[in-house]
């Protein structure tokens, strides 16, 4: 599917404003499904993508029998080929999700309830040396505390500051000193291993906040909750700089449904929003992608 498909109907009435009144990207366009291959009879939920936009991580399977996938395009503008099954030093017997790529392409972390871990779901990462090679995973290692406890911890993303040179962990889980439900926690991650968790509060809330996925820049944050009691959607986050909160969150309109919306993955330009929604007219999870226009460059 060609880009400009996904950012018809984008909004371009901000270019109006004085510069300081822009918005750095328009609204999202409508959702399309990405359609097969990618998508299938059974559920699909998305991973992450490269930072070439040629390589997408993804879930099949839910609750029982979830594997990691891959599916690869030769262009941004080219279709997406059939998804491969990534090798057994990353896929297990047990239930393997949410697949994240770090943003060098060197890492891979995702959750796992595998034997070897500390309770339920637990964060596992994968190194590899060459970033071209996606089945070319070392065997996958538990990441141990503080990051995983005797309770569930999923869906990692590794963020890269790099204004201030450091590499953080974002995850969440239902361990206890939360707000309920399922928060998000942030771990420094260094040479040296793994800092305690630090609860996100400002993102957190009473119900289930999951999936966190932040733009490369570190500046915008995508995740999905059912904190508003209308099941699951998707949610997003701002801040001006690395070192400052996130913003209260906000429900996207566009991209969400009167299905369940989950997984949400921005790619590298900020441009596409990969998630998977069981919305009229999925075959049960599917994949879909929607687009916005950048409208300037950002301060």
């Amino acid at each position: 599917m060609k880009r400009q498909f996904l950012v018809v109907g984008a909004t371009v009435a901000a270019l109006t404003l004085p510069l300081s009144g822009m918005p750095l990207f328009s609204d999202w366009a409508t959702p399309v499904n990405i359609g097969a291959p990618v998508n299938s009879p059974a559920p699909e939920f998305v991973g992450s993508v490269s930072k070439n936009g040629l390589s997408l991580y993804l879930q099949r399977g839910v609750l029982l029998d979830e594997e990691l996938w891959v599916v690869h395009r030769q262009t941004t503008d080219a279709a997406w080929e059939a998804p491969e099954r990534l090798p057994d030093t990353v896929n297990s017997a047990f239930n393997d999700r949410a697949a994240r790529l770090s943003a060098d392409g060197h890492w891979l972390v995702f959750s796992s309830n595998r034997p070897g871990g500390l309770g339920g779901f637990d964060i596992w990462s994968c190194w590899r040396e060459d970033v071209h090679d996606d089945f070319a995973w070392q065997p996958a290692t538990n990441v141990g505390p503080p990051v995983n406890s005797a309770a569930d911890e999923i869906g990692p993303t590794v963020v890269q500051d790099d204004e201030a040179d450091t590499r953080h962990l974002y995850f969440s889980s239902p361990r206890s000193g939360g707000l309920g439900g399922t928060d998000i926690y942030v771990s420094d991650w260094d040479d040296s291993g793994f800092g305690v968790p630090a609860l996100v509060s400002e993102l957190s809330s009473p119900l289930r906040d999951e999936g966190a996925y932040v733009r490369h820049d570190g500046r915008e944050l995508f995740f999905n909750s059912n904190r508003d009691g209308t099941g699951f959607h998707i949610w997003a986050s701002t801040r001006e700089t690395t070192a400052d909160s996130w913003s209260a969150p906000v429900k996207l309109t566009t991209a969400n449904s009167s299905g369940q919306e989950l997984t949400p993955v921005i790619s590298w330009d900020g441009e596409t929003l990969y998630f998977a929604s069981n919305r009229p007219g999925s075959a049960a999870s599917d994949i879909y992608v929607a687009g916005r226009a950048k409208l300037r460059s950002k301060p």
